[in-house]
């Protein structure tokens, strides 16, 4: 699905439901967007919402008819996974199915998820969760591995190569993850984050409620890349000016790419710039940056094979 989000050309949710966990989750929009499609009966969303479409239940659907989806895109695109849910939800690391044609036991969906990522290789797939711990003990598990590894043999896909460029501990080169940290509170995510194998690894301060430090996790080939903004829609929270300068200079003076996407309604409104403040032709030059990460197919450099 195509989508507004400027870091990102497309969504893609092969699963439905979350539940809020931190304060970054208070006025959570994918919320408002699942009451729209329970309204319209949309039958992946059944159940994800209370009686009252206010908050989640718990229940998060997996979607299997949307699993396949990016192999039948052919246009390059970098690709938002999950923007209705959280791939390292419980429910989702749980959660099994059986695919068509298959006469073995259920198998994990989450490895077929990493599956399709991995064949998808004309994308880049960026990883977004509020559960680091879960997402590194679940991708540095062997039996998950093992798990995706089977998952592309069934598919009739090669398995993940050992050793880099086109392998290694990550799960493929087109494969970004990253966490929401919202404020200082919750910087500790970035360093499960680093713990995770990844070809990119990154940060997104949105909605950015407080002053953001984030220079330990930047050195040594740490953070690639930090996405940062305010927050917009009913009840926004205010993010200051001088938060998002200090993320920026942070990022450029440690050689991390900075992606200023929006500065919020409240911020906006400061400033006098016009909506939630999309446009970086309005905003202060000092923040007028949006940079991406760099993410190469190793199978296009000289002298590899895929």
């Amino acid at each position: 699905m195509g989508t507004g989000i400027s870091w990102t050309d497309e969504t893609w949710n092969p699963t439905i439901g979350c539940d809020r966990v931190s304060p970054g989750c208070t006025n959570c929009y994918a919320i408002r967007d699942s009451s729209r499609q329970v309204g319209a009966k949309h039958p992946a969303y059944e159940g994800v919402l209370t009686d009252d479409n206010r908050d989640w239940s718990g229940r998060v659907n997996i979607v299997p008819d949307r699993l396949e989806q990016p192999l039948k895109w052919a246009r390059p695109r970098r690709v938002f996974v999950n923007s209705m849910s959280d791939l390292f939800h419980p429910e989702v690391i749980r959660a099994t199915w059986q695919p068509p044609g298959w006469d073995g036991l259920e198998v994990s969906f989450l490895a077929d998820v990493f599956a399709t990522m991995h064949m998808a290789t004309q994308h880049q797939f960026q990883v977004l969760t509020k559960r680091p711990q879960a997402m590194a003990a679940v991708l540095n598990h062997p039996q998950f591995r093992l798990d995706v590894n089977v998952a592309l043999l069934r598919r009739g896909h090669a398995v993940i190569p050992d050793s880099p460029p086109l392998g290694g501990k990550h799960y493929g080169w087109n494969i970004w993850l990253g966490v929401t940290i919202e404020s200082q509170t919750y910087a500790w995510r970035a360093k499960h984050l680093l713990e995770t194998p990844a070809a990119i690894r990154f940060v997104s301060a949105e909605p950015l409620l407080s002053e953001l430090d984030l220079g330990a996790y930047m050195t040594g080939g740490g953070l690639d890349w930090v996405i940062v903004g305010g927050e917009s829609g009913p009840r926004s929270r205010p993010t200051e000016l001088h938060w998002i300068e200090a993320l920026v200079e942070q990022c450029q003076e440690e050689g991390v790419a900075p992606f200023v996407k929006q500065l919020g309604h409240p911020l906006a409104k400061k400033l006098g710039v016009h909506g939630k403040g999309t446009q970086p032709e309005e905003w202060p030059t000092t923040i007028r940056v949006q940079e991406w990460p760099t993410s190469e197919n190793p199978a296009q450099l000289p002298g590899v094979t895929a």
